[in-house]
């Protein structure tokens, strides 16, 4: 009797490492790199740039959604053989992905935490981001307990040699 789960996960890719894996891994890394420079770039939230943050938040939304498809399938291929080496590097390449995640989040955060009420409630009003509202708003009430960028880039750079190092191991 075997002990191994037997998903069939070709729906997400059609095969581990392959090139539609690979391709779409480094799509959301180059993705990612992206939407920081563009965060950067935005800076604070003003009536005068609400198109590009409107934009900016519809692009993490999607990016969100790749990295959580990615985490998804190397999950469930990491819960069936913990001990295959192809399944643990891609582990290891996906928490890098994430500490990108949130490097490129820190500016995103650090503007909504300078935004006057009035602005952030006009972009909020969007209507591509309606349904988003909710979560929004609890980022910016979150935001308000973040550190400097450069410290909440300095701690997702550590995470993934500490904390989510030692998720890997156990």
């Amino acid at each position: 009797m075997s002990t191994h789960a037997n998903w069939d996960l070709t729906l997400l890719f059609p095969s581990f490492e392959g090139v539609e894996h690979r391709a779409f891994e480094d799509r959301v890394a180059q993705g990612l790199d992206d939407l920081g420079r563009a965060a950067e770039v935005l800076g604070r939230i003003t009536p005068g740039n609400l198109d590009g943050w409107e934009a900016l938040l519809l692009q993490d939304e999607q990016l969100g959604a790749d990295v959580s498809h990615l985490a998804t399938y190397v999950g469930c291929l990491a819960a069936d053989d913990a001990r295959h080496e192809g399944y643990r590097q891609a582990s290891a390449r996906l928490s890098k992905l994430r500490a990108t995640y949130a490097k490129a989040f820190a500016p995103i955060m650090a503007a909504f935490k300078a935004a006057g009420g009035d602005v952030f409630e006009t972009l909020l009003a969007r209507e591509s981001l309606a349904s988003g509202r909710w979560f929004l708003t609890r980022l910016r009430e979150e935001s308000l307990r973040t550190m400097d960028p450069e410290l909440e880039r300095l701690a997702a750079d550590l995470s993934v040699d500490g904390i989510s190092a030692w998720g890997r191991l156990y």
